[in-house]
């Protein structure tokens, strides 16, 4: 019983040890050290949406296109990734207009090599801290009977005009036949369906499993003159601007004026019946 006693007011005299507390220290030392600070995870994953006031409205032969400067800041305390960015239009009759980002423009890229360079939009992933500032263009892609359609027109419109050229680097503007172009102008109107009146913009970031990472939503208007300028696309049709090249006058882009709606709570409710409506 006394060896007992011993050995253990030996082991209890180790703990008196200031060298082993110096050990013991160091070592929880180093694996907290491994991980973020608790204010950090305390914070979460969350990420903050920032649009600017507008967004340019356009069309390519009548599939609406949205081109959207859009900044994405991860103000949480964790890494973040997001999937994909997608947008929803929706106006007083409820009808909704689905427009997923598909690319975006590097302006840095393009700063470098002076030429403006678009690329499909892949994983963001941020770091807490971290932004990601680019310009969006947000459609809704082709189904494939639509799509076939397009090609066809593109193809026929374009070989049209070549025919006429006197060369391959002319710089005469030649038009092309009234058949191809009526095509395009058909597909046009059966496919824009944009009209006057006031409407809702929501723009959201998902995460790879496809929950709501942020959501914005903004009212905005159209009105009679912006359709108008719209629709006289079709103006440039026969010079194929608009359908194998970008239109060329940038006063039939329509730009867009945006009012935040302040309600976070009612825009996520809204967002997510809109996307349960199209899925």
């Amino acid at each position: 019983q006394n060896k007992y006693l011993r050995r253990r007011n030996m082991d209890w005299s180790i703990l008196k040890d200031p060298g082993v507390w110096g050990v013991f220290v160091a070592a929880v030392a180093l694996i907290l050290s491994q991980f973020p600070p608790i204010s950090d995870l305390i914070k979460g994953v969350k990420i903050k949406i920032t649009v600017p006031g507008q967004f340019t409205l356009y069309h390519f032969i009548g599939n609406i296109q949205i081109y959207l400067l859009i900044g994405i800041h991860n103000i949480g305390g964790r890494s973040v990734s997001i999937s994909r960015l997608e947008c929803f239009i929706t106006d007083d009759q409820r009808h909704i207009w689905h427009l997923p980002a598909q690319t975006y423009t590097s302006r840095q890229q393009s700063y470098q090599s002076n030429v403006l360079q678009e690329f499909l939009l892949g994983l963001i992933s941020l770091k807490p801290g971290e932004q990601w500032n680019e310009a969006v263009r947000c459609c809704r892609l082709w189904s494939e009977t639509e799509e076939e359609k397009a090609n066809e027109i593109i193809s026929q419109v374009t070989k049209s005009i070549s025919s006429k050229c006197p060369s391959a680097n002319s710089q005469i503007q030649v038009e092309a036949d009234e058949k191809p172009v009526g095509e395009a102008i058909s597909f046009f109107e059966k496919l824009f369906d944009l009209h006057k009146g006031n409407f809702k913009f929501f723009i959201a970031a998902l995460s790879e499993d496809n929950s709501v990472l942020a959501v914005r939503s903004f009212d905005f208007t159209l009105f009679e003159s912006n359709i108008n300028v719209l629709r006289s696309h079709t103006d440039q049709y026969k010079y194929g601007y608009g359908i194998y090249s970008p239109v060329s006058d940038w006063t039939k882009y329509v730009v867009v004026r945006l009012r935040t709606i302040p309600d976070d709570k009612r825009t996520l409710e809204t967002y997510e019946k809109l996307r349960a409506g199209v899925g």
